[in-house]
């Protein structure tokens, strides 16, 4: 069996026993794994990088929280995981807290190739078969990126311990439409190209494809006109490819990618948490005490006590009660991890040629071979 086969393969195995989005004690930014690529909406002080130390972190610039790499303009990475998520939230009554999540998906596919959220509902493949349940129509859609920091030439960054900086990207709303278009433009790329087997291909196009660029990571304006007619302005996500890596570099980064699955999972996925805190609370107003006063920034939240929230106290929506304890079976993921391909009916389509090969002489042939894969 082929290194390729044996991840193709891997990605139906079981880990039942993993307790994804199960709570724990926060970690600080700077001990994570993963630390968050964000777009900062205005200037502020925190003390979240490795030395404690207060610094001032500008507006509208590029941050990773709990590193040092603050206020940039673009930055470099390599890509080595993708996964889009399905969420329903909504607004709480207390402004303080941010929005709280009734379902979840992580779009694992079951053994009939049907994905199903936290509520029970079967979750549709793209917005418009969303649509067709009233209770799914505010689901939104959610792409997770996870990689490292590098060079321009793709070379990895390291942190003062000599450990690569791994970051993630979360992209949802406004920033989510940038995202899909570069996945579907390195879908677009051709293939084979990690592996000379036809029958690889598929996979090569919905997944791995996203690892064969170095990417530089900027910010751009989006702008439109509301329903009330007011003007509005938001920045996203600008992903540009700089550089080709070749096969060999790919084939690690996907390798790579897979030793970190079960971390990511654990991060990400938050099936677990969001299933058992609507079968111990719903119907009732929770206390932030009883429930670790989870906020959306760290997972999935609840209501401040003091300001009960009244969708807590309403019956749970046609089709969407809760499924019983005993009865859940963790779903069986699909072998081809993810594959986000464009629906025909989505107005977002792939370019119908291919992209022009971008130029190697920039990356180093050795660029990873000081990274135990």
């Amino acid at each position: 069996m082929s290194d390729l086969d044996a991840i193709i393969n891997g990605m139906d195995y079981d880990r039942e026993g993993v307790m994804s989005g199960e709570r724990k004690e926060s970690t600080p930014a700077k001990d994570e794994l993963f630390h968050s690529l964000y777009i900062s909406g205005t200037t502020r002080e925190d003390n979240d990088g490795p030395t404690g130390e207060m610094r001032r972190l500008k507006a509208e610039h590029l941050q990773v929280r709990g590193t040092d790499l603050i206020n940039m303009d673009d930055c470099y990475v390599q890509f080595f995981y993708k996964r889009m998520i399905l969420s329903k939230e909504y607004a709480g009554a207390n402004p303080k807290f941010k929005k709280y999540t009734e379902c979840f998906s992580w779009r694992d596919y079951d053994a009939n190739g049907i994905m199903h959220g936290t509520s029970g509902n079967e979750c549709g493949k793209n917005s418009d078969a969303r649509k067709c349940n009233p209770y799914c129509q505010t689901c939104k859609a959610q792409v997770i990126l996870c990689g490292f920091m590098c060079e321009a030439n793709g070379a990895p960054m390291k942190d003062t311990k000599g450990n690569l900086i791994h970051f993630f990207i979360r992209a949802r709303g406004i920033r989510i439409g940038n995202v899909m278009q570069y996945i579907f433009d390195c879908q677009e790329l051709p293939v084979p190209f990690i592996s000379q087997d036809e029958s690889k291909s598929d996979f090569e196009k919905s997944y791995s494809n996203l690892f064969r660029r170095v990417v530089k990571i900027s910010t751009e304006a989006v702008t439109g006109t509301g329903a009330n007619g007011i003007p509005w302005s938001h920045l996203v996500y600008k992903l540009t490819p700089v550089c080709e890596n070749d096969s060999a570099t790919t084939m690690k980064l996907l390798q790579y990618g897979h030793t970190m699955v079960e971390k990511i999972e654990t991060k990400f996925n938050q099936t677990k948490m969001v299933k058992d805190w609507w079968e111990k609370y719903n119907n009732t107003a929770p206390t932030q005490a009883a429930t670790g006063g989870i906020i959306h920034d760290h997972g999935y939240g609840n209501p401040n006590p003091n300001t009960p929230d009244s969708q807590f106290n309403q019956a749970p929506p046609v089709n969407s009660a809760p499924v019983a304890a005993n009865s859940f079976t963790p779903p069986v993921q699909s072998t081809v991890a993810d594959p986000m391909k464009v629906p025909s009916n989505n107005a977002q389509q792939a370019p119908a040629s291919s992209p022009a090969p971008l130029p190697s002489s920039q990356q180093p042939p050795s660029a990873f071979d000081d990274i135990p894969f």
